[in-house]
């Protein structure tokens, strides 16, 4: 009977009184209003699914307001985590009493390879490797820099020229930087919105000796020339390396391309 008693009231305690609360810029320290918490108490700021954010102590009552001292932290405090007391022995090993949180890295790596369906010549498929490098600056977003490469083969024509499927190959090397924002950081699957620009060194060449502007629309040339991107992935908020999913499109010199790619995250430590 005691120990049902006691199961009773871990569950009430940590379940019963789910306080909003509002932090210093810092989120060192929080305040809520609530007459419920007394000096000593210990605390848990939690998502809505019951995710452990952060750990806390209250430390002063000024008036119907109760100051909390953030003791440890996993991941930013959002408004829509709420903070609820616990017990003693949750506090000292949380691990063993809640699902803890998986924060967004401070900085993190990625690796893509993309499918492309590039608008040069008659159109064909090539292929994109990318290296990513992630550096978290606010909230939920980071700045990152891509370095690419990307190759393809296919045909191209004229038609009022009377020259028809000529082989064409391009290749393209280069480096972009830009902003990345995690919608639903914290959900099971998050949503990455990423934009970027920076440069892509290209190749072409053709089957035979022709004019490559005329035959591409000027769509592609030799030397540096614009590369741009925007997109969105889905990524699988895990422990450990993350996978994901998503689409983008590519400007690349004068022509526009749309991308589907693969890849996986980690966190540098």
């Amino acid at each position: 009977m005691k120990r049902l008693l006691a199961l009773a009231f871990v569950l009430w305690s940590s379940t019963s009184f789910a306080f909003p609360f509002k932090c210093d810029k810092d989120q060192a320290q929080c305040e809520v209003q609530t007459r419920r918490l007394t000096v000593g108490d210990k605390v848990g700021v939690f998502t809505p699914e019951k995710e452990l954010v952060a750990l806390g102590e209250v430390t002063d009552i000024d008036g119907g307001k109760r100051i909390i001292k953030i003791t440890k932290k996993w991941a930013i405090l959002l408004r829509s985590h709420d903070i609820d007391i616990i017990n003693d022995l949750a506090y000292s090993a949380p691990e063993a009493h809640y699902k803890i949180i998986t924060p967004l890295a401070r900085t993190a790596w990625a690796g893509q390879i993309a499918l492309v369906n590039i608008g040069i010549g008659d159109g064909f498929i090539g292929t994109e490797v990318s290296g990513l490098f992630f550096k978290h600056f606010w909230r939920d977003f980071s700045y990152f820099g891509r370095l690419h490469y990307l190759t393809g083969k296919g045909s191209a024509s004229d038609n009022l020229g009377g020259i028809q499927s000529l082989d064409v190959n391009i290749n393209s090397m280069g480096a972009s930087g830009g902003v990345s924002e995690m919608i639903l950081p914290f959900a099971a699957i998050a949503i990455r919105l990423d934009a970027e620009v920076g440069f892509g060194v290209g190749t072409v060449t053709l089957s035979g000796d022709y004019d490559k502007d005329k035959i591409l629309n000027s769509r592609f040339k030799d030397g540096m020339g614009i590369y741009a991107r925007g997109g969105a992935a889905a990524v699988w908020r895990r422990d450990g390396i993350q996978p994901e999913v998503g689409l983008a499109i590519l400007h690349l010199h004068n022509s526009n391309n749309t991308a589907f790619f693969l890849g996986l995250n980690g966190t540098i430590k």
